[in-house]
């Protein structure tokens, strides 16, 4: 869903006409993605398989590849070169704990919610949080008692579009520019595979 909505976002702030290249279908889950993506693959679509970069998608791009996935059409969701990062990670720390925030101040009114500020201090305490979405999930869960229940990534998504309509500065340059990467980078390989 980012992707969709981010393309269109970065049209926007460039004042250029939204021309989508190719069609998007967002999946959820790396066994989803990995279902789709083969679904689609057997008959001869052709596919892109975007996954986020971590453990679990790593064992379905094993598989997808055994049943005969092209490689080259397999992209992972990278930030800055670090070995693990989900499409969450590609906004900056305060623009996406600005959508979380801004959600739960609302949601968890009536339960002991405190404003989240740092979660890299989060992630220095445990050297196995190298993403920031399991990293706020474990927050939540340190915060059950308080009755924060659990954290919902996909409340957060629709949040962060509801920023970005009411304010045309939000998402950062920043964040922006690594969507833009991600799409240049799926641009480029579209194209290879149409000069094929």
């Amino acid at each position: 869903m980012y992707l969709i909505v981010l393309e269109q976002l970065s049209a926007h702030r460039k004042k250029a006409p939204f021309r989508p290249r190719f069609w998007m279908q967002p999946a959820g889950s790396a066994a989803r993605i990995a279902a789709i993506a083969m679904f689609y693959h057997e008959r001869k679509f052709r596919t892109f398989a975007l996954f986020d970069k971590e453990p679990d998608a790593k064992e379905h791009v094993a598989r997808l590849q055994e049943q005969g996935f092209p490689g080259e059409a397999i992209l992972y969701c990278d930030t800055d070169g670090r070995d693990e990062s989900d499409i969450e990670d590609l906004f900056t720390q305060d623009d996406y704990l600005r959508a979380v925030n801004e959600l739960y101040l609302v949601v968890l009114r009536d339960a002991k919610f405190s404003r989240v500020t740092d979660a890299d201090a989060l992630r220095q305490a445990d050297e196995f949080l190298k993403r920031l979405v399991p990293t706020l999930e474990k927050l939540w869960v340190s915060h059950k008692a308080d009755g924060w229940g659990t954290f919902d990534k996909t409340k957060v998504c629709a949040r962060v579009f509801e920023i970005a309509k009411a304010d045309d500065k939000y998402p950062s340059e920043k964040s922006l520019a690594r969507f833009e990467r991600l799409l240049e980078t799926l641009y480029a390989k579209t194209e290879k595979a149409i000069q094929k």
